[in-house]
């Protein structure tokens, strides 16, 4: 079965030296719960700042493998 292409709205996320650090280093740490593991690996995806990858909506939830919240039930 196709998969329909899911429209999000778009957020920009630019995050500062600080944030990142913290965000990776809780993802090192994995001492937090999957839903806020989840939740910084978003930020850190989305980031436009100039260490971050940028990516679309659309492309995190591709490599995540995450729905859009208003998509879940």
């Amino acid at each position: 079965m196709a998969r329909e292409a899911i429209e999000v709205e778009r957020y920009v996320v630019r995050l500062t030296g600080d944030e990142r650090a913290h965000l990776e280093a809780m993802l090192r740490k994995g001492s937090h719960r999957a839903k806020t593991l989840i939740k910084a690996r978003i930020l850190l995806k989305a980031d436009v700042s100039e260490v971050g990858e940028g990516l679309s909506d659309g492309e995190i939830i591709e490599q995540l493998e995450t729905l859009p919240p208003d998509s879940v039930q």
